[in-house]
């Protein structure tokens, strides 16, 4: 039978006087853009309950304290907005000379009282503080004007969707004050902090070993195992004790299987469960000074074990539930296994491997464990699940209606610390040396090639030869050769000229633009199309007289919230944007900010995609809509290969090795380090920084064509394959079951899968030309031909090595570059792209443009200069 200990055993009655004196509410945020006796009122409110209070004049203000502090309660004053009046009154934000803010622990107030008047958004205030991630545990309220005589009351629901949680009609008299507080505290508030504490559980449940479906209130609540009998036996026991923490009794009426339990007490009812399963689930909270345990406020203590961990150490629950976590694995044996556990905790990554844990006998047993962080209620980690199952136990199973046993299939602890570290690669040539012991000679001979094969310095490279043959296609032989080459053969010359390179040119601008607020109305009627496929940006570009990145970039990052996320102020990110433009060279037909603007409307149209939405958290959207903007800056419109022939000191700085994609990352930290009022990395942690700059420079780097077909066969076995087990008419229903799509979602957020699928999105992004809408396509399309015919003019005039001779102006034939491009590289590349987010539409675009340029190169075939007779309509 299933046992659930509670911490202290205490009546209802008890439980109810004890919840009474934990203070759930402890900072509120007061927003008014005067003094009055309405703010003076909650002022007074919160001293007498003994709750921290903040007054803020201003938005700004108020969302730089509130980023700081995530405040429990943020209290608005709406009166002055459409929807808190019944009058509609319209006045600017106030300036930064208007602003006051006043901050006192327990009623005492600093600062004086000010008579400036400032009015605000309310609404839009409220729609800022909701786009954080902290404000899932935030109560907003807005004070709206109080109705006069017979007048009607203003609807509440323009408020309830700019994000306020209630509205408050002013009375700033202390006792309506007070009570408005204490019911905050005891619904709103304390509700939010039921929702915290079941948000391990969430966890808990996402990483048992059974398969579960929680429906609707109005559904019925099932287990998808075969014993639901003794499944609802055992909750039934559970459902009549009480929950400890924040979460009331659960009522005995949810013995029935048609249950209406709320979704927290059923979450924490249903984790139990697994208490005679052969893993166990450990909830550790990390305390702070708002849950008031003790003295040791640092210290990670245990609020729940089921049975499985009981049987695996030794205690009881009684024995562990509030004491210190870390008490239980103190042993020399953890001491590595302790520091990759934090190291990944600290990036707000999950870690999974081998540990030990120590019994109550003394003695240590390995365990297979699996550590996962739950943000908290300010936005940092505040709690860790951990899952851990011993290898020695068994899992249960049930075949043929009856329960059988059969053991874990995991490695064996002692041949995995005896085993030698060892590259993957070596293990699989090692594998097949064995396999051709006492094998048939001609399955020998055929192993003995595959080792050949394997032990050549890189594995993806003879891909295009053995896929090309040169006397099939001499235009896309050369047009490999040229963009995927580098060590090309060197031609010196006595009119070679060194090309001057313009890194040294650090435009810092003095003050932004412009705001998102302040765009032009034309402008912005392109930007608001930014979410579409379709989006314009050619006419952007003419509409910002070739500015294009600085205002798409304000648009794009203000809807991911990176500013929120990088902590910086909307003018240091418009700084940024400008100075990276800035450093696009503006004469450079194709490699210009106009392209790196296209690249990162493609990578936040990819970023938006289901499945991506699914991956990838916040840290992630940002470092790629970060390299999407500096992925090209200060490109020289000349190739690797170009500045290795001409010995380019970028060639010499970085050995010939991926020369432009080292320079345009060097030059992103280069540059935004260069001064505070462009450096929109100043406010991350240092982990924070490491991660996203990691991020960065690694997707950066992956634009390398001569690494194109690496990244794309890795994408491919890794991540298409995987997700094509879903496509197909699949009738088999066992086989239809096996297909697990949160198993297979959680293996692609793995680590190295999100940076596989990274490198692949911006490779998409950054040669998408082809797959824009007809027009898009061919101006692009002679904007980089026109880039390379420059290039193979000046190799010409200097005597260096011609590196695409396609590219010559006298046999320029556009439409076959086209067609041996999209054939070579993009065809097989967006194949696989489909498969992981589904881009249907851009695959229809695909073979139109593929099909115009067909019919192009068959009406130019035959002429003497082809590249005339294009047609530009």
């Amino acid at each position: 039978m299933l046992k659930y200990f509670l911490s202290k055993k205490i009546s209802d009655e008890e439980n109810t006087v004890n919840l009474l004196k934990v203070k759930f509410l402890r900072h509120i945020l007061l927003v008014f853009g005067r003094e009055d006796s309405q703010s003076d009122g909650f002022w007074w409110a919160a001293e007498r309950l003994s709750y921290r209070c903040t007054i803020a004049r201003t938005p700004e203000n108020a969302l730089e304290a509130y980023l700081s502090h995530h405040h429990d309660v943020v209290i608005i004053d709406a009166r002055q907005s459409s929807h808190g009046s019944s009058t509609s009154t319209t006045t600017p934000s106030s300036t930064s000379s208007s602003v006051e803010s006043r901050t006192a622990p327990a009623g005492k107030i600093n600062g004086s009282s000010g008579n400036a008047v400032s009015t605000f958004d309310a609404e839009a205030l409220c729609r800022s503080i909701k786009a954080t991630k902290a404000s899932l545990y935030t109560v907003l309220v807005a004070v709206t004007k109080k109705p006069a005589g017979n007048e009607e009351e203003p609807p509440v629901l323009p408020l309830l969707k700019a994000g306020f949680t209630r509205r408050y009609q002013e009375n700033s008299s202390a006792s309506a004050c007070i009570n408005e507080l204490q019911t905050l505290e005891a619904g709103e508030v304390r509700s939010t902090l039921k929702l915290y504490a079941c948000a391990g559980l969430f966890q808990a449940l996402e990483n048992v070993f059974e398969a579960v479906e929680i429906t609707n209130s109005d559904q019925e609540i099932q287990e998808s195992l075969s014993h639901l009998g003794y499944f609802f036996q055992s909750l039934s026991y559970i459902w009549e004790r009480k929950i400890p923490v924040f979460c009331r009794t659960i009522p005995s009426c949810l013995r029935s299987r048609s249950t209406s339990a709320t979704l927290p007490e059923f979450l924490l009812a249903l984790a139990s469960r697994w208490s005679t399963r052969a893993a166990d689930i450990i909830l550790s909270t990390w305390s702070d000074r708002r849950t008031e345990i003790g003295p040791e406020m640092n210290s990670p203590r245990i609020k729940f074990v089921n049975h499985a961990y009981e049987r695996l150490s030794g205690y009881s629950s009684e024995e562990l539930v509030g004491r210190d976590a870390s008490e239980f694995h103190k042993t020399d044996r953890n001491r590595e296994a302790v520091e990759s556990i934090n190291g990944q905790l600290k990036k707000g990554k999950h870690w999974e491997g081998t540990c030990y844990t120590r019994r109550k006998t003394g003695d240590t047993v390995p365990v297979h464990c699996k550590v996962i962080p739950v943000p908290g209620r300010n936005g940092s980690v505040a709690q860790y699940v951990s899952v851990r199952s011993h290898s020695g136990e068994s899992y249960n199973t049930v075949a043929n209606g009856s329960m059988m046993a059969f053991p874990r299939r995991r490695e064996s602890i002692v041949t995995a610390h005896s085993m030698s570290i060892e590259a993957p690669i070596t293990k699989v040539i090692n594998i097949i040396n064995a396999a051709q012991e006492g094998s048939p000679l001609n399955i020998a001979q055929d192993l003995d090639k595959v080792l050949e094969i394997l032990q050549t310095s890189e594995l993806y490279s003879p891909f295009q030869h053995q896929a090309i043959p040169p006397n099939d296609d001499p235009m896309a032989s050369d047009l490999v050769g040229g963009l995927m080459s580098q060590n090309v053969k060197r031609k010196f010359s006595a009119h070679e000229i060194q090309r001057s390179s313009h890194h040294g040119h650090q435009h810092i601008p003095s003050s932004p633009a412009c705001s998102l607020s302040q765009i032009p109305e034309p402008i912005m009627n392109v930007l608001n199309l930014d979410d579409s496929w379709s989006f314009d940006i050619i006419e952007l570009e003419r509409l910002t007289n070739k500015r294009p990145l600085m205002y798409l970039g304000l648009k794009i990052f203000s809807r991911f919230g990176v500013c929120e996320y990088l902590n910086i102020s909307e003018s240091c990110l418009v700084n940024w944007l400008q100075m990276i433009e800035a450093n696009y060279q503006s004469r450079n037909h194709y490699h210009n900010s106009t392209h790196a603007a296209d690249v990162l409307h493609a990578t936040a149209y990819f970023l938006e995609r289901e499945r991506s939405r699914e991956i990838f958290d916040q840290q992630d959207q940002v470092a790629c809509l970060i390299a999407a903007v500096v992925h090209d800056v200060d490109h020289p419109a000349r190739t690797n290969a170009f500045l290795i022939n001409e010995k380019h000191q970028l060639a010499i700085l970085y050995n010939d090795q991926a020369v432009l994609e080292n320079h345009h990352a060097s030059m992103c930290f280069r540059l935004t380090h260069k001064d505070p009022s462009v450096d929109i990395f100043k406010n991350l942690s240092s982990d924070d920084y490491k991660a996203v700059r990691h991020s960065i420079i690694d997707m950066v780097l992956a634009t390398d064509m001569k690494q194109h077909f690496e990244h794309l066969s890795k994408f491919t076995t890794s991540i298409s394959k995987h997700l094509q087990k879903l496509e197909g008419d699949n009738t088999d229903v066992e086989i239809a079951h096996e297909i697990d799509m949160a198993t297979i979602i959680t293996d692609l957020s793995s680590y190295e899968n999100r940076t596989l699928i990274k490198r692949m999105m911006i490779k998409c992004a950054d040669v998408s030309n082809p797959l824009r809408p007809l027009t898009l396509c061919k101006e692009w399309a002679m904007r980089i031909a026109e880039e390379y015919c420059e290039q193979t003019d000046e190799e010409k005039s200097r005597g260096l090595p011609v590196v695409m001779a396609q590219f010559d102006r006298k046999t320029l034939n556009i439409p076959k570059c086209q067609l041996a491009f999209i054939n070579i590289f993009i065809t097989s590349m967006f194949d696989a792209w489909d498969v992981y987010c589904d881009v249907s539409d851009l695959m229809k675009n695909l073979q139109i443009n593929f099909d115009y340029w067909k019919a192009q190169e068959e009406l130019t075939g035959k002429e003497q200069h082809p590249s005339q007779a294009i047609d530009n309509s």
